[in-house]
């Protein structure tokens, strides 16, 4: 190749990717690196701060890798570019991907066309690998820049930032998480490069979820996304033209065949027959969808219905789902309606209307939570409900502090509701937390959800529903459920089972018109 076209074509960085690295493959030789379909979708979407929910195997990670050391040796400064992952094995394996391309730039058999260049790069950078740090010095410099392999970011000024897996962090080490986003803006000015890619491992919570859910929010509005602002570029599965499978013999089992009429339907994915069944045949080797949404995701809402490793209530929320026990409720009549409470005047409140019926059904009529405000505006609002429907909430179950607990005016909680009317009971304490959580998730099939509980209320600059709070609910790594935005709506929906362990509500059949409501635990204690 001719110097004159040559000089033409490295003017593209996606013809320099296509033409000067190397990777190894599958069968672990040394080829030629090539940008496969799924790092094409990416590389035309590209942004400045970008978050790259995806599936497995895609080659994300080795496409950053390439465009790091593309980026290190074609800037005429001096930079800084870490590598943060998981594990600092993790990244280390990353670097080692770095040292590879570069050792083998000037590679004659493999670059027939371009070895010449690798060679005058060669010339032109000193670059020294440790396992944990690569240094270049360009000639005529005396300052290197540099590559490392870390598990957060350093300080100073970095010029790219890599994140590799946020979501398992998020599931392991929550602080940790935290500090490496803010780490990442504190070293990345400007509109620096901050890619951060990763399966979801948390659920509806952690950092990786927060800021997918952000960037989504905005991109659905159809906001304009500035550079120093992060956008989402969902890679599904299907994006790999790779995960094809195809056999006369094999039948796509009748549920995964649901599947894709749903999937048809809703959103605007249309698969292949040979799509098709190499999907069925992985999801057939997973335990459940919710493995499958993380590991192979077809839509970005997958990935965001995701319960993840920890988190509590996930296998339940997929059925609930999937039974499509998620519709518009109305309280069957003549069946006690209850509130089931999780107080905080410093934190949050949740209140949650539901219905036990014949056979153990928790109907789940409506929820409302609130911050820093205490129980009386929500009160107000279960009081319109009350008037909307012409009945009267039976009992108001508060926790076991509801009788000790001060409000501001010094009085309990259960002062507080007697005031407003309530008729009310302290559930007892359990012994442990998980009593009643046990309970209500060896219950959840009987539990349905209004639609209003899909509905999203903004909280503290944050967006989500009481479906999400389920969804999010998790435990902390000593395995212990997390106190966070999602608890509080989760605290009060274990209220249920205690109040149920504890005998204080009972299921009850509809009896008819003529009869009457039956008694409340409090008029049994009158007697």
């Amino acid at each position: 190749m001719n110097y004159t076209k040559l000089k033409a074509l490295l003017q593209s960085p996606t013809w320099r990717l296509n033409n000067l690295y190397t990777i190894v493959d599958v069968k672990g030789q040394t080829i030629p690196f090539k940008l496969n379909s799924p790092q094409r979708t990416l590389m035309k979407n590209w942004h400045p701060r970008m978050l790259i929910p995806k599936a497995r195997q895609h080659g994300i990670s080795t496409l950053m890798c390439i465009i790091i050391l593309d980026q290190l040796i074609h800037f005429k400064g001096v930079a800084s570019m870490p590598i943060i992952d998981k594990t600092i094995e993790d990244a280390k394996k990353k670097l080692l991907m770095i040292k590879l391309a570069w050792d083998n730039i000037d590679n004659e058999e493999l670059f027939p066309d371009t070895h010449e260049y690798g060679k005058i790069l060669k010339k032109t950078w000193t670059a020294k690998f440790t396992k944990t740090e690569a240094t270049f010095i360009r000639d005529g410099q005396t300052k290197p820049s540099t590559l490392f392999a870390s598990t957060s970011a350093r300080g100073g000024t970095s010029q790219f930032v890599f994140s590799s897996e946020l979501g398992y962090t998020d599931s392991t080490e929550p602080e940790k998480s935290k500090g490496i986003l803010s780490g990442a803006y504190a070293t990345a000015h400007g509109d620096t490069p901050i890619v951060m890619e990763s399966t979801l491992h948390c659920g509806r919570s952690g950092v990786m979820y927060d800021l997918i859910a952000k960037a989504k929010e905005k991109q659905d509005r159809g906001d304009v996304i500035a550079p120093n602002e992060f956008k989402f570029i969902f890679l599904g599965w299907q994006e790999n033209d790779t995960y094809v499978d195809y056999h006369p013999d094999y039948k796509i089992p009748v549920y995964i065949q649901e599947y894709f009429r749903k999937l048809e339907e809703n959103t605007d994915v249309k698969l292949t027959l040979p799509q098709k069944v190499w999907y069925a045949k992985h999801r057939e080797a997973y335990p459940s969808w919710d493995d499958m949404y993380q590991e192979y995701p077809t839509t970005l809402d997958e990935v965001l219905s995701v319960g993840g490793s920890g988190t509590i209530y996930g296998p339940q929320i997929e059925t609930l789902l999937r039974d499509e026990r998620v519709q518009q409720l109305t309280p069957t009549p003549h069946i006690p309606i209850h509130a089931f409470w999780d107080l905080g005047f410093n934190d949050g409140t949740c209140c949650i209307l539901a219905q036990v019926l014949e056979g153990r059904i928790i109907k789940i009529l409506k929820t409302w939570e609130e911050r820093k405000v205490g129980p009386a505006p929500i009160y107000a609002e279960v009081s319109k409900y009350e008037a909307c429907i012409n009945r009267k909430v039976s009992t108001h179950y508060l926790p076991h502090d509801g009788g000790a607990a001060k409000g501001l005016q010094g009085e309990t909680y259960e002062d507080m509701f007697i005031q407003m009317g309530a008729n009310v009971q302290c559930i007892p304490r359990a012994k442990k937390v998980w009593k009643g959580i046990d309970y209500m998730r060896r219950h959840f099939k009987q539990v349905w959800l209004d639609s209003s509980c899909t509905e999203k209320i903004s909280r503290d600059d944050d967006l989500y529903s009481f479906l999400d709070s389920l969804q999010g609910y998790h435990k902390k790594t000593n395995g212990e459920p997390a106190h966070d935005k999602f608890s509080h709506s989760c605290d009060a929906f274990r209220m249920i089972g205690e109040a149920q362990l504890h005998g204080l509500i009972y299921e009850y059949e509809d009896q008819g018109e003529d009869s009457n409501d039956p008694y409340t635990y409090n008029d049994f204690l009158s007697y």
